[in-house]
């Protein structure tokens, strides 16, 4: 499989970068890839053949520019059914190893929108003993999304 990312700097593709691409097995956080080299392919285009690509298993990817700044510097991307996650979590965090833990907690269900009026939605961590992240949960007139009691989530513990 192909993995490819496109660089820009002040918003004109980055030539002649040397970027490196790092990729994780979601489901156990190991690293299946360390700074593998990517080709340039024109355009700002760089690319890297996942030969150990595994279509039954889900990845987190990280593509380092290493010589750009800021948010210039990465791209990141994941495979599966949430893939769309890491991209949503890219605005919250810079660190991929943070992104790859949160995407596998929503994998084993470990998100809870609390009854009543909370008005968060909480991911804990695989001990159900910390929050990780917290979402608040309102529309766009600010009133809360409540789920109703006799609805419980799976981990409200039937409060």
């Amino acid at each position: 499989m192909w993995i490819a990312s496109c660089f820009t700097e002040n918003g004109e593709p980055a030539l002649g970068l040397s970027p490196i691409v790092n990729i994780r097995d979601i489901s156990t956080g190991a690293l299946v890839i360390t700074d593998a080299a990517m080709t340039e392919k024109g355009d700002g285009f760089y690319a890297y053949d996942f030969v150990g690509y595994d279509e039954e298993k889900d990845y987190a990817i990280k593509a380092d520019s290493v010589t750009l700044i800021g948010t210039d510097r990465y791209e990141f991307a994941s495979t599966g059914e949430y893939n769309e996650s890491l991209y949503e979590i890219k605005s919250t965090t810079t660190d991929i190893d943070l992104r790859t833990t949160l995407i596998r907690q929503i994998q084993t269900n470990r998100l809870e929108l609390a009854d009543g009026d909370t008005g968060n939605w909480i991911l804990y961590n695989d001990a159900d003993d910390a929050a990780l992240l917290t979402f608040n949960v309102t529309d766009k007139n600010g009133d809360l999304i409540i789920q109703p009691v006799n609805i419980p989530s799976k981990r409200s513990k039937g409060v």
